[in-house]
């Protein structure tokens, strides 16, 4: 069985994640950057992206474009985003990806995990804030963004890694 790891991380926290799951697999694992290359060459396809905002919505183009070459493979998506997830943003951006999945292939499942923010982000959080101190709102992604420093963490990547051997049903 042959195994392809795709991602696009422009903050390298993806990266991250393919170079363990590289570790996990069999030895017959491919892996490649999607900004430089986004061919398919085999059957099961772990395909991971860095969100790198607060839209939720905005699955990364490279990644929709890599997508729609994966018909009849298995696929399991991986991806971070800048503050702790939870299960409800886990639905949300399973939910905003199905759409570009091809009709025939295995989807095997989504496994999500925080990513340290940017410094932007984080100032402008912090800014917010401190000009509304009373938007819980933007007090709750700031705390979320704030517990997010370090991620992904050694418990994030054992994680992924479990859960890639369990959705693809190895023995590791």
């Amino acid at each position: 069985m042959q195994y392809q790891i795709s991602y696009f991380s422009p903050n390298g926290y993806g990266e991250t994640l393919a170079n363990a799951f590289c570790q996990m697999l069999p030895h017959d694992t491919y892996i490649s950057n999607l900004e430089e290359e986004d061919v398919p060459y085999a059957d099961i396809q772990l395909v991971g992206f860095d969100m790198g905002g607060m839209n939720l919505d905005a699955i990364p183009l490279k990644v929709i474009e890599y997508l729609e070459k994966l018909d009849g493979k298995a696929i399991v998506l991986f991806a971070t985003v800048p503050f702790i997830p939870n299960e409800a943003i886990e639905g949300r951006i399973h939910n905003s990806v199905l759409p570009f999945l091809p009709d025939e292939c295995d989807f095997r499942g989504l496994y999500l995990c925080g990513a340290e923010p940017s410094n932007t982000l984080l100032q402008d959080l912090r800014r917010l804030v401190s000009q509304q101190p009373e938007n819980t709102r933007a007090k709750h992604w700031l705390e979320r963004c704030e517990r997010a420093v370090g991620h992904p963490d050694r418990s994030d990547v054992v994680n992924g890694c479990k859960f890639a051997a369990h959705v693809l049903e190895l023995d590791v």
